[in-house]
């Protein structure tokens, strides 16, 4: 029962552990000192939720306080402490506490796979990386375009440039193939050149090892030109291509950002007066080789800024320089896998982490080679000279 004025309320258990659960991740949300505390007095009285077990865990990751970390994940439903991301860190704790057989083991595991957490193992391990491409199946084209007259309507708007509309076909097509041919439709959207549409079909697939399809490289030629002007890797180029706008390149966001990089038209203004670009339109950033030449420049931008760290550059693309300055630690620096894992944001959590996994693959499709996350994971915090920026993204 609480008092309020001169009348008594009462309010259910449930009431009072969501109060208790509020007050305790408004805390979190900045990593107030009494964060800890108070999340531990909600995740260990029964009141836990997946969002307060998380920002424990991220807390705890923030302090390297590997004891709760264990403890957080133990408090985690099976299916959690399943994934790539919990895995990893269950080893990390435990490789800090001693336990590195049981930590090696899982390193061991995770590195059979491909995406960030079996790189970050792999580099622990300090063995190769693991790609797994699986090649497309051959596939018949003509008896696929009879089946789907969808297909017939879409070859037809696409090539009288109605994207939307064709798009429209697409998503329809995807409800009603079958299961087994969705990949043979991937494949087909692939050499129309819709490479939003077959990466989409390809995941509604499971092809998750068809590299081919996922990891496409289209507009190479002002990729390299503008990675290469502005000094920045092509494949970070493609990274950013590919989680921000899966080779569309007519999508345009809630927020405004537009095209293949999603620039929002007023970063695009101000870093195109830097480079001597004064289209900087809506109509203009559609256009591919625009977008990749301002996309690109505004990279290397974030990249100058943070000393060349890729990594506090890549979260500023996505969450904006003044929310990443923030996030960097004042008196101590941490491993980059642990600042990572703590983003505040979990948009820009994931889109780190996304981003520095396809650059990964790039680099290995373009160069035949990789840079290993350990080479471009510098600790957060230390020694860095930030310059000073007015922009926000």
């Amino acid at each position: 029962t609480l008092r309020r004025g001169y009348t008594n309320v009462t309010i259910s258990q449930a009431q009072y552990n969501q109060m208790k659960r509020s007050i305790a991740l408004r805390t979190a949300y900045h990593y107030q000192p009494e964060a800890e505390g108070f999340l531990k007095m909600v995740n260990n009285n029964g009141a836990a939720t997946d969002d307060s077990l998380r920002w424990q865990a991220q807390i705890a990751l923030r302090s390297s306080n590997w004891q709760l970390l264990l403890d957080t994940i133990a408090l985690m439903d099976e299916s959690q402490q399943q994934a790539n991301q919990w895995q990893y860190w269950r080893a990390r704790a435990l490789g800090a506490m001693g336990n590195k057989a049981t930590a090696l083991k899982t390193y061991t595991s995770l590195a059979k796979q491909r995406n960030y957490y079996a790189f970050l193992s792999a580099d622990i391990l300090n063995i190769d990386y693991q790609f797994n491409p699986d090649p497309a199946k051959p596939i018949d084209r003509a008896i696929l375009i009879k089946k789907y007259p969808q297909l017939k309507r879409i070859q037809s708007l696409l090539a009288i440039d109605w994207l939307i509309s064709a798009k429209r076909e697409w998503y329809h097509l995807l409800t009603v193939v079958q299961p087994d041919e969705l990949h043979a439709v991937a494949i087909l959207a692939n050499e129309w050149e819709q490479y939003s549409m077959a990466i989409m079909s390809a995941a509604k697939a499971e092809k998750w090892n068809d590299l081919a399809i996922r990891f496409p490289t289209p507009h190479k030629t002002p990729v390299m030109q503008s990675a290469n002007k502005h000094g920045v890797e092509p494949a970070w180029v493609y990274g950013v291509i590919r989680r921000e706008s899966i080779f569309s390149t007519d999508i345009q966001s809630s927020a405004g950002a537009i095209g293949l990089m999603q620039l929002l038209p007023q970063t695009a203004k101000y870093i195109g007066r830097k480079i001597g670009i004064k289209r900087t339109s809506k109509s203009a950033l559609i256009q591919p080789n625009a977008n990749i030449e301002l996309g690109s420049a505004y990279l290397a931008y974030l990249y100058k800024k943070y000393d060349g760290n890729k990594i506090l550059a890549t979260a500023s693309y996505n969450a904006g320089p003044r929310r990443v300055d923030g996030w960097i630690p004042k008196d101590h620096s941490l491993p980059a896998d642990q600042w990572i894992d703590s983003i505040p944001f979990t948009e820009t959590r994931s889109y780190v982490k996304a981003v520095l996994e396809y650059t990964t693959i790039f680099n290995s499709i373009l160069n035949k080679r990789y840079d290993r996350l350990a080479d471009v994971m510098p600790r957060i915090g230390e020694r860095l000279n930030i310059n000073e920026v007015s922009l926000e993204k």
